[in-house]
């Protein structure tokens, strides 16, 4: 009887289910790099390194505008992340390039966790250290015209 009630055309192409079967794996994937991150998120927040510094608003990432690039500094090193923009609204109004922030660093010298201006902001990278001046120009100039 049940099966009565449920009538299936054509089966679906073998290419179909091949794309649909890996957009799943994809996502999968995504999802377990985004736990992984997360986890590290608490463990630096437990016992990582607290460095006081100071982050500036980079540009939006790409096309998305959901995600913010942002750059930490603290005593002369720099950290490059991407973050949720709706966690940084508050340093994209600032008239300043600068907020001051606490990043959290994991055992690797990669941040895990950043505190701007009091507001925790969401992690979509962890953060990598990087060199000003062989790095690629930031994405936005505040007094820039576009």
């Amino acid at each position: 009887m049940a099966g009565e009630l449920i009538v299936l055309g054509n089966p679906v192409p073998l290419p179909i289910r091949i794309g649909i079967g890996l957009l799943g794996v994809i996502t999968i994937m995504a999802g377990l790099y985004h736990a992984r991150l997360r986890l590290r998120r608490s463990a630096a927040y437990r016992n990582g390194l607290a460095l006081a510094g100071r982050v500036a608003f980079e540009g939006t990432q790409g096309e998305e505008a959901d995600v913010a690039r942002i750059l930490f500094s603290a005593g002369g090193r720099h950290w490059r992340m991407t973050v949720d923009r709706r966690g940084a609204e508050h340093l994209i109004e600032r008239p300043s390039n600068t907020v001051p922030a606490i990043a959290w660093l994991g055992k690797n010298d990669i941040v895990y966790a950043i505190d701007a201006d009091g507001r925790s902001l969401l992690p979509i990278s962890p953060g990598r250290e990087v060199n000003p001046a062989n790095s690629a120009p930031p994405l936005y100039q505040r007094n820039q015209k576009v």
